[in-house]
């Protein structure tokens, strides 16, 4: 599957942020849970929403999810931590959105083990050489954002 993120620098900007808008409604409407997963955990995707309407629409769009059958159990209750995380989170990537992939990290460390948050967790930019934010001489190990 193509990159979310190259598929969106292809369009026009206005048909981008339409893209940004409606894509999560759509796949949800849609009954497409694979599609819809995959664009929940896509850090690009989710980095470009936070970048031009904030917090807010982002953490709204995992209320789409329904507890119908198409989503097993683990993957509704992984997409309900990563929503759970960008709530604790929406004060300080309000102001700054650059600061997503450490709050998002810090916050769902301990759920590490979770398949759907492993593979969330491998589309977050790899952080600069010896470990730290890029910012800051900082590593995560242990959880810290709660």
């Amino acid at each position: 599957m193509p990159a979310v993120t190259d598929r969106l620098q292809q369009l026009s900007p206005e048909l981008r942020l339409y893209s940004l808008q409606v894509l999560p409604a759509h796949l949800a409407d849609a009954g497409d849970p694979e599609r819809f997963q995959h664009l929940l955990t896509d850090f690009g995707f989710m980095q470009a929403k936070l970048d031009a309407f904030g917090p807010e629409p982002l953490i709204e769009d995992y209320g789409l999810l329904s507890t119908g059958d198409e989503y097993s159990h683990e993957d509704f209750e992984s997409l309900a931590l990563i929503q759970g995380a960008l709530r604790l989170s929406a004060n300080v990537i309000g102001r700054d959105p650059k600061q997503f992939s450490s709050q998002i990290v810090g916050r769902l460390l301990t759920y590490k083990d979770i398949p759907v948050i492993e593979r969330f967790r491998i589309t977050l930019p790899k952080a600069p050489e010896g470990g730290g934010c890029g910012r800051c001489n900082r590593r995560f190990v242990l959880p810290e954002l709660r």
